[in-house]
């Protein structure tokens, strides 16, 4: 049986660090064995160890602690996680263990993730890209480099109405666009809130609600957006729901998804409102064009709070073609999205490594 380190540069549940979380439910756990790496204590690691893999957490010296985790429990392959992770990649190729880079973001998100890829691409023995747009963006050789779309578990997100979200934020019958994601500058929330208005006019009873928190480093910024909500008239219409564990359960008493991004690979969040038969009116960025076509919902140009409004508006005028948008985008990740083909393509990937 061939032993897999997964490391995360934190434990958490959102964004790059959940795809960890699926592999791990789904891995065939008769040809391989997980072991979890990470910098502290989170809810992934929680999960990871009710699913019976054993954990480590690793302090400043990530490096070091990785090298000796290798070494003591036989490690056959190394998947690093995000690009966050290159000493991960190092340690790997130091212990000369194969090594899977997973990348999930475009390197200039960030200074730091810049630095990362320009300094460690070439160590992996692979390149996993979440999405076909990420592949063409990444500098290094292209044969090393494989793109596996996320996936999205078709049991968990599916359609299914209950009014309980609705009763438990006062919403009633009025309609219902809701953002899920990080609450950070490059999700564009500040475009969302500012199409507001302009939908408003067409639908006055429509309500807003906005799920996610911000990255630790940024916490001040969902007050901002509160602030700005409030400055331009419309904090009555919006609710900020914080993180929730039910996701699936506020997709589907909704009318859309609204995903107003500047930057973005593959968002699971699109992902996840698809499998439960709902439009999606999103940017035009990344990959979010290799998820969202035309007869499943509607692409903007980003930071044009005008053009959202009108996608928005156009959703909520046509219940018919919302409907017919919800069950194609249903059929399309059942087609080509399904949690099943992503595992099936990761373990084809550490097949054709280690045999």
């Amino acid at each position: 049986m061939f032993r897999i380190l997964y490391v995360s540069h934190d434990a958490g549940l959102s964004g790059a660090p959940s795809c960890l979380l699926d592999i791990f439910e789904k891995l065939n756990r008769n040809e391989f064995r997980p072991v979890f790496a990470c910098p502290g204590e989170g809810p992934l690691v929680k999960k990871a160890e009710d699913l019976d893999i054993e954990c480590f957490k690793f302090g400043m010296s990530g490096f070091r602690s990785l090298c000796s985790i290798i070494e003591k429990n036989k490690i056959s392959l190394v998947h690093a996680n995000t690009l966050l992770t290159p000493y991960a990649v190092r340690a790997g190729k130091s212990k000369k263990v194969p090594v899977a880079w997973h990348i999930h973001e475009y390197p200039d998100f960030c200074f730091d993730t810049m630095m990362n890829w320009f300094f460690f691409s070439r160590f992996p023995d692979i390149v996993i890209t979440a999405s076909a747009t990420l592949r063409e963006k990444l500098i290094a050789k292209r044969e090393k480099i494989v793109t596996v779309c996320n996936g999205v578990n078709l049991e968990k997100f599916a359609p299914g109405f209950n009014k309980k979200t609705r009763n438990e934020f006062g919403i009633g019958d009025s309609p219902l666009a809701v953002h899920v994601g990080s609450i950070e500058p490059r999700k564009g929330i500040q475009y969302f809130i500012k199409s507001i208005p302009c939908v408003l006019k067409d639908f006055p009873s429509c309500r807003f609600l906005i799920v996610g928190d911000s990255p630790p480093h940024m916490r001040n910024y969902i007050d901002k957006m509160r602030k700005l909500a409030g400055e331009i008239g419309v904090a009555e219409k919006i609710t900020f729901a914080g993180l929730r564990a039910d996701i699936r359960r506020i997709l589907n008493n909704a009318d859309l998804l609204v995903l107003a991004s500047l930057k973005e690979v593959l968002p699971k969040a699109i992902l996840e409102a698809m499998a439960c038969a709902l439009p999606v009116v999103a940017t035009r960025v990344g990959g979010i064009p290799e998820l969202v076509r035309e007869d499943t919902g509607i692409l903007v140009e980003p930071a044009d709070p005008v053009s959202l409004a009108a996608g928005i508006k156009k959703v909520l005028s046509d219940k018919d073609t919302a409907r017919n948008m919800g069950e194609k985008a249903r059929k399309r990740v059942e087609e080509h999205f399904s949690l099943d083909r992503y595992i099936q393509g990761i373990e084809r990937i550490y097949r054709g490594i280690l045999q």
